[in-house]
């Protein structure tokens, strides 16, 4: 494995001089004062010191830097794909054991969708005149649209429903 070494050679000589010059200064300063250190003591003690403040420099992790955000905290989330699949997903889910829960969420989404697919393609109101709209669906989209479901429908009649919303 190649690993980067905690204390890079640099660092050791720029530590051991700075130790040696520090030592030194310290032994020449005692003199003047009339004060005397064992140069063992005064060496291992600043050694101990810059070996420290190394490692400590060496082993400090940079913080990432906080993410910027591309929109601002006050703006809307832009859209993002298949949110609302994963919404109609669920709700499918949900309905699979309870016929009234999906005559509630699904079956009156899917009639919405009939009526306006209907209103923007042929000019007609499936809610207001539903003897105009019959003749333009397709039976089994007639029967699904008008007539509250017994049974919640499988993922498949679902899917035929969609295509046959689709055709319109």
């Amino acid at each position: 494995m190649n690993q980067r070494p905690i204390v890079s050679t640099s660092q050791l000589v720029w530590g051991i001089v700075l130790t040696a010059v520090a030592a030194t200064a310290i032994q020449r300063v005692g003199v003047l004062v009339g004060k005397t250190f064992h140069w063992g003591q005064l060496w291992s003690t600043l050694a101990a010191i810059v070996a420290a403040v190394l490692l400590v420099r060496a082993l400090a992790v940079a913080e990432p830097p906080i993410p910027r955000f591309r929109l601002p905290l006050n703006a809307e989330a832009p859209d993002r794909p298949f949110v609302n699949v994963a919404r109609w997903e669920d709700r499918l889910a949900w309905s699979l054991d309870d016929p009234d829960r999906f005559a509630l969420t699904i079956q009156t989404r899917l009639r919405e969708l009939v009526g306006e697919r209907l209103r923007l393609r042929h000019g007609v109101d499936l809610a207001t005149d539903p003897a105009r709209a019959a003749p333009l669906l397709d039976p089994v989209l007639l029967a699904f649209v008008t007539n509250p479901p017994t049974r919640a429908p499988s993922a498949h009649v679902v899917d035929d429903i969609v295509r046959r919303i689709e055709e319109i």
